[in-house]
């Protein structure tokens, strides 16, 4: 079972349950579940699978592949000085959130994507406070970014809603968007950092870095990717490329 780590006492009486009819319960963390969430704790939830089903080798041959392209990126950025670090916001944009009174949800400190974009990408994260929040245009305008990420939530954004959206009208002066660098994430559902993880790593390091990956042709490297992670044949690679929907990425 998954644990979100929302409510743990609801957690501990759901497993106590299934345990009382004789069925065997692992529990599968979220990242931010942990004191000190990062890339490790994935890894060690793969080959917990692997131990679990029996096939240490297959769990690790893939912790190998994930590892060889995360630590790719994570070399190509880490001697970025503080200086030199771009200023991002990861940010979702529910289609939902102007109902709630704000503008879409800033991604702050304690939360998994965050420290992926800090610990691999190496970039400054804007939003400084705890969480996941629900923040306002006026919000967003005094962060002011150098680069918005968006991330899939409550179904795929590309940067065009920012752009063109009748509800961000008021943020079109905001320095991300008049240069153009407001930049998706592939069509992944939320919270899915896992197999595919690398995929969104290279494409938020590829748009806030370009020039530290600009000889990387994403479709190409993601096809490679995904061919030694699953063993696909051409057909089904193409099938799994089509479904992160990167034509609205507008990074090549």
């Amino acid at each position: 079972m998954r644990d979100l780590g929302e409510t743990e006492e609801n957690t501990a009486k759901f497993i106590e349950q299934l345990e009382s009819m004789g069925i065997p319960v692992i529990v599968l963390k979220y990242p931010e579940c942990y004191d000190d969430p990062g890339i490790e704790t994935i890894y060690e939830e793969i080959k917990l699978l692997g131990e679990l089903f029996g096939d240490e080798e297959e769990a690790e041959k893939i912790v190998d592949t994930m590892k060889s392209r995360v630590d790719y990126i994570i070399e190509r950025t880490s001697t970025i000085p503080d200086e030199e670090k771009v200023d991002v916001l990861y940010f979702g944009a529910p289609s939902w959130a102007g109902d709630k009174g704000g503008a879409g949800y800033a991604f702050g400190s304690g939360t998994i994507e965050v420290s992926f974009m800090e610990d691999v990408v190496n970039a400054n994260n804007v939003y400084t406070e705890s969480g996941r929040n629900l923040i306002s245009e006026e919000q967003m305008i005094s962060l002011d970014p150098d680069k918005i990420i968006l991330c899939t939530w409550s179904g795929y954004h590309p940067p065009r809603q920012l752009y063109d959206g009748e509800a961000y009208g008021n943020i079109q002066e905001m320095t991300a968007l008049k240069s153009g660098e407001v930049h998706s994430l592939a069509a992944t559902p939320c919270k899915s950092e896992r197999l595919e993880l690398p995929v969104n790593l290279m494409i938020a390091a590829k748009a806030i870095y370009p020039d530290k990956f600009e000889e990387i042709d994403l479709e190409s490297w993601t096809r490679e990717y995904i061919t030694e992670l699953y063993g696909t044949d051409g057909e089904t690679t193409d099938e799994i490329m089509n479904a992160f929907m990167f034509e609205y990425l507008e990074i090549s």
